[in-house]
């Protein structure tokens, strides 16, 4: 079964928010039933836009 999974990173610094994504990434390739679907956001005005 596969389990789509929204996760928003919210930072102030891209760097960690690439890592994140970066992490994210990888557990889903080693791991097929799980879906990311990655949003960003740098400020809080800008995550509260996403949710």
């Amino acid at each position: 079964m596969n389990t789509d999974i929204n996760v928003l990173i919210v930072d102030d610094h891209p760097i960690i928010i690439g890592a994140y994504r970066l992490a994210l990434e990888a557990l889903s390739k080693n791991n097929p039933e799980f879906s990311f679907y990655i949003f960003q956001a740098t400020e809080m005005d800008e995550a509260l836009d996403l949710i």
